[in-house]
C-alpha cells in the first residue's frame, strides 16, 4: 500500500493530526507521490508556473477537452488526432488597436508583422514570433475611466489586479493596467530638445496652414519668457525669426517651412495637427521638452475648488486624436490623465454647439510628476512651481485604469500576435495577453510516465520551434519536475 492510499484511508481529524506532524522528508514523497498520479489537465496547472513564473494561468473547458483527448493517444485508445483551433481561439484584437513598438511609435496591430520589438506588460520588448489573422469577429468596445476605448474579441484576456480575465467576463468597475514603459532608451535621438519645444510651440498656437502657395510659420505667444524660448529654439535649429511685438506674433523662416514639411506640420490646422512621429522616438526627457511647449500654449492650471488646495492640469484641444497623443506621451513619462468630451452650445465662430476635449491631471501626485518631469517656460511655471505639491506614491510599471463601459460593437476584422517570453502586448497602452500552444506540456507529462518515448515536432516557422524547445528545457530543468520526476 502507497503512502498516498495510506492517507485516503485516514478520517479527517486524523489527517489533520499527520500533516501537523508530518517531517519535511515525508511530505516532499507524498508531494512526488501525489505528482506522479495527476492528469494531465492538473499536471498542466502545476507546471505552468515553471514555464511562465510572471503571467498567471488561466484555466479553461477547451484545455480540459485538448487535455483528455491527448490522454487518450497517450494510452493508445486513439491513433490519430487532429486538433484544429476554431476562430477567436487565439484570443484577437481589433486590427486598428495601437500597438506600442520598442522604439516608441504606436502602430496599428494591423502593420505588425513578425520579427517586430514591442513593448509588454512588463514594460520591456518582446518580440513578435507570428502573426495570426481572425477575420472578422463579433467584439467588445472597453472604455475606461482616462477615456482609453480598446476593442477585443470575447475571450481576450485583460490585466487586473486579480490576473488575467477574458473580455467577456469584465465587469463595469473593474480596473485594468495601463503601462508605463519601463525600459526605454538611455541615449537621446540625435535631435536637440530645442526642437522638441519648437514642435510644442508650434502645434499649440502655431500657424502652419496653406493657402494657395503659400506656407505661413508662425507662432503667437504675448509670454515674453516663452517668446525669448521660441526665439532661442527657431536659432538652434538654424531659422531665422521676426519677432512683431505688438501682436504677439513670431514669424520663422530661413528653412522652417522645409522642417514643418519634414516633420508632418505643415498645412495643418487646429482640427488636423497630430504628434509628430520623431516626438515619440525620444527620450523621456525629450518628450518632457516637447510636453512643456504645448502645455505652455494649450495648456491652464487651476484649484480644483475653493474648500481644497489641490492643483488640476488642463489641455484643451478641438482634435480628440492630438490629445490621445499627449496622453500617451503622458503615460510615457508615468503621469495619468483622462479625456473628456466638452460641449458649448453656442459659440461665436460657429453660431452653434462646439464641441472640443479637455485632457486633465487632477491625481496630486501625477501633478508632482508633471511639475518634476516637464520644464515649461514662463508665467505658468511660475505658477506651477509656487504650488508646492509633493509626490505621495511610488513610481511603477503599472498603472490602474477603471472600466466605465462594456458594449458590443459588432464585428470587425480581428488579429492576434504570439510573442516572445510573456506573451503579452500593449493595444492602446492597455495590457493584454495571447495565446501559448499547450504541446510543451504534453511530451513532459509524457515523460513522467514513460521516458523512452521520443518525440517529432515541426512548425512553419523557426521561432515558434525554438520557443518551444527552449520551454520544454526550462521545464524539465526545474527544481520542481527535478523534484517530482527525477
Amino acid at each position: 500500500m502507497t503512502l498516498l492510499d495510506q492517507l485516503s484511508a485516514l478520517d479527517p481529524a486524523s489527517l489533520d493530526q499527520v500533516f501537523a506532524d508530518i517531517s519535511p522528508s515525508l511530505l516532499s514523497e507524498l508531494e512526488k507521490q501525489l505528482s506522479q498520479t495527476l492528469t494531465l489537465h492538473e499536471y498542466i496547472k502545476l507546471a505552468w508556473p515553471q514555464v511562465e513564473p510572471s503571467t498567471p494561468y488561466i484555466d479553461g473547458w477547451h484545455l480540459s477537452v485538448i487535455a483528455e483527448h491527448l490522454t487518450a493517444v497517450s494510452e493508445g485508445q486513439l491513433r490519430n488526432l487532429l486538433i484544429t483551433i476554431p476562430p477567436r481561439h487565439a484570443k484577437p484584437v481589433a486590427i486598428d488597436a495601437l500597438v506600442l513598438t520598442a522604439d516608441g511609435i504606436r502602430r496599428p496591430l494591423a502593420s505588425i508583422e513578425v520579427g517586430d520589438s514591442i513593448i509588454s506588460h512588463t514594460g520591456q520588448p518582446v518580440t513578435v514570433e507570428a502573426v495570426h489573422e481572425q477575420g472578422d469577429l463579433p467584439i467588445l468596445r472597453i472604455t475606461t475611466e482616462s477615456g482609453r476605448t480598446v476593442e477585443a474579441a470575447y475571450d481576450h484576456p485583460f490585466l487586473t489586479p486579480e490576473g488575467w480575465i477574458a473580455a467577456g467576463d469584465l465587469k463595469v468597475g473593474q480596473t485594468l493596467a495601463t503601462v508605463v514603459p519601463c525600459d526605454r532608451p538611455k541615449t537621446k535621438v540625435s535631435r536637440p530638445e530645442e526642437e522638441f519645444r519648437l514642435a510644442g510651440y508650434y502645434i499649440g498656437d502655431g500657424n502652419t496652414t496653406t493657402h494657395g502657395h503659400v506656407q505661413a510659420s508662425s507662432i503667437t505667444c504675448f509670454d515674453n519668457a516663452q517668446a525669448d524660448d521660441v526665439e532661442y529654439c527657431a536659432y538652434v535649429l538654424g531659422f531665422k525669426v521676426l519677432r512683431q511685438t505688438g501682436l504677439g506674433r513670431l514669424s520663422i523662416s530661413g528653412g522652417a517651412r522645409v522642417w514643418l514639411r519634414s516633420v508632418g506640420l505643415a498645412g495643418k490646422t487646429s482640427w488636423t495637427k497630430r504628434v509628430p512621429e520623431f516626438v515619440f522616438r525620444g527620450s523621456n526627457e525629450q518628450i518632457g521638452h516637447f510636453l512643456g511647449a504645448y502645455f505652455a500654449c494649450d495648456g491652464s492650471l487651476n484649484q480644483r475648488d475653493k474648500a481644497r488646495h489641490d492643483l488640476a492640469i488642463t489641455i484643451g484641444s478641438v482634435a480628440k486624436p492630438l490629445l490621445q497623443d499627449v496622453q500617451h506621451l503622458l503615460l510615457r513619462i508615468g503621469v495619468r490623465s483622462r479625456i473628456r468630451e466638452h460641449t458649448v452650445q453656442h459659440n461665436n465662430f460657429t453660431g452653434g454647439p462646439y464641441t472640443s476635449w479637455r485632457l486633465t491631471i487632477t491625481s496630486q501626485d501625477d501633478t508632482a510628476k508633471f511639475i518634476a518631469r516637464v520644464p515649461v517656460f514662463g508665467q505658468k511655471m511660475a505658477k506651477l512651481a509656487a504650488w508646492g505639491i509633493q509626490r505621495r506614491a511610488f513610481d511603477t510599471c503599472l498603472l490602474p485604469d477603471a472600466i466605465i463601459s462594456i458594449e458590443p460593437a459588432g464585428e470587425k476584422p480581428c488579429r492576434c500576435l504570439t510573442v516572445s517570453d510573456n506573451h503579452s502586448f500593449l493595444a492602446n497602452d492597455i495590457a493584454v495577453h495571447n495565446s501559448l500552444t499547450a504541446a510543451v506540456f504534453w511530451p513532459t507529462w509524457e515523460w513522467t510516465q514513460r521516458p523512452h518515448r521520443r518525440w517529432l515536432f515541426s512548425s512553419y516557422a523557426l521561432p515558434l520551434s525554438i520557443r518551444d524547445s527552449v520551454k520544454c528545457r526550462r521545464l524539465i530543468e526545474s527544481p520542481w519536475y527535478q523534484r517530482n520526476y527525477s
